[in-house]
């Protein structure tokens, strides 16, 4: 410490040494401190500016420090962190001149700390300024453990009190609530602070309140002592004014000292017991009045199998007295046949954990006659049976009566011919009548738990279902369907299903009566075949033939097919030569082999003696008819043996192709072209129409006569050259097909096309052009192209992808020198698969030029989107555009520039004259083709 810190505080020690002079006489400062260095507390001198300037030497007994080591510090060293703000506040009131008190902690030289309770008050000069404090320390640390420890103590009972289930009540003397737990909230629905001051006796329902007054009497009374309990039952009284009852026990608590005494209460709700228990009780009574009252009997028989109670009505049931009853044994009340099963039911009761099951019995009356009752037995908690008994005279015998009808039921269904089945309302078989046996090869029990569904053909199963439902509806169900037998055939019966009900109106099942209508239905079809169906041949008759033309006429119109009639020759001969057996015969073969060449009987009828109806599919044209007409006569004509006789058949066909009419008028028709066949001898097939019939039969030949000429290699490309319009050079041809027939004589496309176009000819054509023209491409020079027409058929049927590539591998060429062209009028109906079919053989290289444009009436967007490289001019734009037809020429030039537009190259055919040719290399075509460059070809590149 420094000199003026010691100079400050030797002044404080006078002045307080000249307040003590003036405070005390007689006393020296020697003795004044003699005093203080005595006194078991700790006298602690300060000064203004808060520096300790005496300490009593108490200070190392009560907290080890040393009155140096104290002294010349602030008293705040010495103080808990926690308490320094009240020390400062009591500094500040001793400075301004109050006696002041503080509880707080004390620092000790060990670092711990101690509860003291300190004393300041303020030292005066002679002029009365404040100059020093002057503090009283008192070590109170064991004292506030105690209060300390009481009141965790206190909060903790409290708290627990609190958290109780029950409510608690303290009260003085006079019956009053001091204190209150919390959970009176859920108990009364009251708050403590409500009830404190409340006379506990108040809330108590009046009936109650000398039950619960006993300990508050023994208090007055002074003989209570500490401890004194009482038990008590009573109702207490809720916020809304309700009553619950409360099971309580009160208990006198004494002070140590005898002086102070109250009460505490604790409360349990049982109001939900009590209830439960009075109403258990009022149960009870009213159960055993209901027992005494009951038209039933009731009876309680002890465990040893005594009657301890039988209920009044006893009497009335069966003429016996109570007392005549009880204590005696039931058994010789119940008829001697029904003793066992009773005995056997009161065993099962006994047992316990069952649901007693009624039994009917016989039970004596007091006049010897046996009276029938339901009885159900029942064990009780205290060990003893309960028995009740109903009297059921009248349903016994109903019983009985329904026994006896199902017994005669059963029996009837047992023996009768017909077959029943009984199902449950999932269709499970329950009973079969024995006639399943016969009826259908199964023994009763091998169908007994099988769904009802394995027996019946499944095609039928919606008839059946039908059937139900009108059952279900009350309406007469009765069907016609067909059950599996065991051998796996089809057997027919009538089935009239029935719902089972029960009592209440519940579909339960169901019944299904059967008839065996087998022989009936094959009866009644065979009948109906004879009606409809030829005998001999087994084929349809004119009736059922009119009514299949006539849907066909109603399904189809006008299109895709035709009617022939064929007519046998010579029958008659036959008939006459050989007996009409062997005619019939010949019929029946006739028939056969319609039927096979026509590819199903149901196109084939027998409208005549020896005349037939087929009806044709698939047909598109004329000769498409002829042509299926021809192939029939070939598969009758043909030898047959009848016996040792060998007869040759023929016939003649006529053809009406459908154009709308009646089958009446159709088949008319048909006859009549088939005997103007008939007419110009054997073997031969006509049109109604005569020109028509010259027009097919021109047609056919010209076919035939492809088809050999395509087999010894005689239809063969001619060549026509396509010129750059520009300079003249030949930078293409175009391959033209022609027929060479067997004279030599050259056909042009002309006269063979339009007839192979029609039929599948026409692809074999299209390959054999385009192969010999690759042939001769391979021997030009690479900068020449070779053009291949391809027919709409070709297009869409003729495997064109696979063909292309394979020809292509064949020779060897460069697929872009290949250009396949196509009518304008084959893209009129544009499919996917024909989209496709061009998009691949345009990734080969291979181009695509539309031919004849401008007059087929195709949509431009398909230039757009196939894959088209370039256009070609028709030859009827190229005549005209010199002539005074404007219209030609204005058409050529939009057409030219339509293909600038898409960047496709052109090319103009039928170009004649150098005018043309002019003119059309003015507008803008690039190429052309026509006589005035060279005319087809029948070789070229060598």
């Amino acid at each position: 410490m420094g000199t003026e810190g010691r100079m400050a505080i030797d002044a404080s020690r006078h002045e307080v040494a000249s307040a003590g002079e003036s405070g005390a006489p007689g006393l020296s400062n020697e003795d004044l401190r003699q005093m203080l260095d005595n006194v078991g507390d700790v006298v602690m001198l300060q000064s203004a500016d808060r520096r300790i300037l005496y300490v009593s030497p108490s200070v190392t007994g009560i907290f080890g420090w040393t009155p140096d080591q104290m002294v010349g510090h602030s008293p705040t060293e010495f103080w808990h962190p926690e308490d320094l703000a009240s020390s400062s506040l009591m500094r500040q009131r001793v400075m301004a001149g109050d006696v002041t008190r503080l509880r707080g902690r004390a620092k000790c030289a060990d670092g711990t700390y101690l509860w003291v309770e300190v004393t300041g008050q303020p030292v005066k000069s002679a002029a009365g300024e404040v100059v020093a404090g002057v503090s009283i320390t008192r070590d109170i640390h064991l004292q506030m453990q105690m209060e300390q420890s009481l009141a965790e103590s206190e909060r903790h009972y409290r708290m627990l009190a609190d958290h109780a289930a029950d409510v608690v009540f303290q009260t003085d003397m006079d019956g009053r609530a001091t204190w209150v737990s919390a959970n009176v909230v859920h108990a009364l629905d009251r708050s403590p602070e409500d009830l404190l001051g409340t006379a506990l006796l108040d809330l108590v329902h009046p009936d109650d309140v000398v039950a619960c007054a006993a300990p508050r009497r023994a208090v007055h009374d002074l003989h209570a002592a500490a401890g004194f309990s009482v038990e008590f039952l009573a109702r207490f009284r809720n916020r809304s004014g309700d009553y619950r009852w409360m099971s309580g026990s009160s208990t006198v608590v004494v002070s140590d000292d005898g002086g102070h005494r109250h009460i505490v209460t604790g409360v349990r709700d049982v109001n939900d017991l009590v209830r439960a228990r009075e109403a258990i009780e009022a149960s009870e009574s009213r159960f055993r009045l209901l027992a005494e009252n009951a038209s039933d009997i009731v009876i309680e028989v002890s465990s040893d199998g005594t009657l301890v109670w039988v209920s009044p009505s006893v009497t009335r049931l069966l003429g016996w007295s109570t007392d005549e009853l009880i204590g005696t044994r039931p058994w010789h009340l119940v008829h001697p046949e029904d003793v066992e099963a009773a005995a056997q039911s009161f065993a099962e009761s006994s047992l316990g954990g069952r649901e007693p099951s009624p039994l009917d019995v016989r039970f004596r009356s007091k006049d010897g006659s046996f009276v029938w009752m339901s009885s159900t037995a029942q064990r009780t908690d205290a060990g003893t049976f309960v028995v009740s008994f109903r009297r059921v005279e009248e349903r016994v015998r109903a019983q009985r009566a329904l026994t006896d009808s199902e017994d005669r039921f059963r029996l009837l269904a047992e023996n009768s011919l017909d077959l029943v089945f009984s199902l449950d309302v999932t269709a499970i078989i329950q009973w079969v009548s024995p006639s399943s046996l016969a009826m259908l090869g199964y023994e009763p029990e091998e169908l007994v738990g099988e769904h009802g569904a394995i027996l019946l053909n499944p095609t039928d199963l919606p008839i059946l279902l039908d059937a139900a439902t009108l059952a279900r509806e009350g309406e007469p169900a009765t069907c016609r369907v067909r059950l599996r037998t065991k051998a796996g055939g089809d057997r027919w019966v009538q089935a009239t299903p029935r719902l089972l009900c029960d009592h209440d109106g519940t579909v339960i099942g169901g019944v299904v009566g059967v008839r065996d209508i087998d022989d009936e239905v094959h009866i009644r079809e065979a009948l109906e075949h004879a009606v409809d169906f030829d005998e001999l041949t087994g084929l349809a008759k004119r009736s059922v033939a009119l009514a299949r033309i006539q849907e066909a006429v109603d399904a189809r119109g006008s299109s895709d097919w035709a009617l022939l009639c064929l007519g046998v020759n010579g029958l008659t001969s036959v008939n006459q030569a050989y007996t009409y057996a062997a005619g019939d015969e010949v019929l029946r073969v006739v028939a056969r082999r319609l039927a096979e060449a026509a590819g199903t009987d149901d196109r084939v009828a027998r409208i005549a003696g020896d005349e037939f109806a087929i009806i044709l599919g698939d047909v598109v044209s004329a000769t498409d008819a002829a042509t299926s007409a021809q192939r029939i006569l070939d598969a009758v004509r043909g030898p047959l043996s009848v016996g040792t006789n060998r007869i040759h058949v023929s016939a003649c066909i006529g053809i009406a192709v459908a154009h709308g009419q009646s089958a009446e008028f159709l088949l008319r028709d048909a006859t009549a072209a088939m005997r103007q066949a008939a007419l110009k001898g054997p073997d031969r097939w006509e049109f109604l129409d005569g020109n028509v019939g010259a027009q097919t039969r021109h047609s056919l030949d010209i076919l035939n006569s492809l088809s050999d000429a395509l087999r010894d290699s005689r239809v063969v490309p001619w060549f026509m050259p396509i010129t750059d319009m520009a300079d003249g050079k030949v930078v293409g041809y175009e391959a033209l097909a022609r027929w060479v027939d067997e004279t030599g004589a050259v056909h042009a496309p002309d006269e063979f096309l339009p007839v192979a176009e029609k039929a599948p000819i026409i692809l074999d054509i299209d390959r054999a052009v385009l192969s010999k023209g690759l042939d001769a491409l391979v021997r030009l020079p690479s900068t020449v192209t070779m053009a291949v027409n391809v027919s709409a058929v070709t297009l869409v049927n003729g495997n064109l992808v696979e063909r292309v590539r394979a020809e292509i591998d064949r020779c060897g060429v460069d697929p872009g020198r290949l250009h396949l062209e196509v009518t304008e009028t084959a893209l009129f109906h544009v499919t996917e698969d024909v989209k496709a079919t061009m998009s691949v053989i345009a990734g080969m290289g291979v181009e695509w030029w539309v031919d004849d444009f401008g007059t087929g009436y195709s949509s431009i967007s398909h230039l757009r989107d196939l894959p088209i490289t370039g256009m070609k001019l028709d030859r009827s734009f190229t005549a005209g555009v010199t002539t005074d037809d404007s219209n030609s020429a204005r058409l050529a030039q939009g057409l030219v520039g339509l293909a600038d537009g898409l960047g496709l190259c052109t090319i103009a055919e039928g170009v004649e004259t150098p005018e043309q040719a002019l003119l059309l290399r003015q507008q803008g075509w690039q190429r052309g083709q026509g006589w005035l460059y060279g005319k087809p070809m029948s070789s070229i590149g060598r």
